[in-house]
């Protein structure tokens, strides 16, 4: 194992935000993995497991060692397959519909990688990864032992899991496991998406595919190119009285009914609406694309970043009495 000191944590992000980690390395594969884990236990050095980086914020410097999986392998038996979880995402994506199966179209172009993806319950244009996702293999530090999570076991909520609750810091996904389809069901539910085909039907899941690439690109900014984390705030879940309050006031405020029976806002919307739109503070901005999206062109602090995210939380509490949460993971 190769342990580097002193990195630089912005190109380690898709949010770029300054800093810097005491050491860094990277895991290949399991062996690795323990073995580096094992060092940091025996020298008392914290530890933090990084995918692609797109949906974490370093706020500062991190007094440890980041640890950035890039295991590889995928493998398909019948219409299951598995990725070990430095797989790139939407290259994952690609490979299913080459295989032939479909399912994962719509979570297109999302960045990371395919062990992040179970963390945050990624989705996108109606579709959640918890609907196919069957199980996942996890590293437990303490006990030095592997095992398996059932969908079950993951405790799926909107953008939620078991692995941002009792199993921060207590386990490692090193490969996910799902269980597509070999005959295409498109799912069009979501308007935006439905929009695309409303004179002619999807025949296959790369025509979908290929719609969820156009609309990702033309609404939101490429982190290749403006760096930022994606969505940075979840879409809010209200009560049924709550919703009707927000109505009678608000007419126009788009509101949708959960499977769960509570109500989704939309961040986006409340952003706007709050004076939010192209808000700007020390080179972090509110996009000009996507109202949910922050973007660090000046590569800022992450301390900058959270700093202009609280503005934001405050202005759309101060009009509408809602709180926005953070989607990203926040590491201090």
């Amino acid at each position: 194992m190769v342990i580097v000191e002193q990195t630089e944590l912005g190109p380690l992000t898709t949010m770029a935000a300054s800093g810097c980690s005491r050491y860094f390395a990277e895991a290949g594969n399991a062996d690795t993995l323990r073995a580096l884990i094992r060092h940091c236990q025996e020298k008392h050095i914290r530890w933090q497991i990084l995918g692609g980086g797109s949906n974490v914020v370093f706020n500062g410097n991190f007094d440890g060692m980041v640890i950035r999986l890039t295991m590889k392998g995928r493998q398909r038996c019948g219409s299951v397959v598995t990725a070990s979880a430095g797989e790139g995402w939407d290259e994952f994506v690609a490979w299913t519909l080459d295989q032939g199966l479909s399912g994962l179209e719509n979570l297109s172009l999302i960045p990371g990688t395919v062990g992040a993806a179970p963390v945050q319950n990624i989705g996108a244009y109606g579709v959640e990864l918890a609907e196919l996702m069957d199980r996942v293999q996890v590293y437990y530090p303490e006990s030095d032992a592997f095992e398996e999570l059932s969908r079950a076991d993951c405790q799926f909520a909107y953008r939620d899991s078991i692995f941002k609750k009792e199993l921060v810091g207590r386990a490692v996904i090193v490969s996910v496991t799902f269980s597509l389809r070999e005959t295409f069901l498109p799912r069009l539910d979501y308007p935006i998406l439905a929009d695309q085909f409303s004179v002619k039907a999807p025949q296959s899941a790369a025509e979908v595919r290929a719609a969820v690439i156009r609309i990702r690109q033309r609404r939101l900014p490429d982190p290749a190119v403006i760096p930022n984390a994606g969505s940075f705030f979840k879409n809010p879940l209200i009560s049924a009285a709550d919703a009707q309050r927000l109505i009678s006031e608000w007419p126009d405020i788009p509101v949708h009914a959960s499977p769960e029976g509570d109500f989704k806002l939309s961040a986006a919307w409340l952003i706007d609406q709050a004076g939010c739109k192209r808000l700007a503070q020390d080179g972090v901005k509110v996009s000009d694309q996507h109202a949910l999206v922050l973007t660090n062109p000046g590569r800022a602090s992450g301390a900058v970043v959270l700093a202009l995210a609280t503005e934001v939380q405050q202005r759309v509490s101060d009009r509408f009495g809602i709180s926005l949460e953070i989607e990203p993971v926040v590491i201090s």
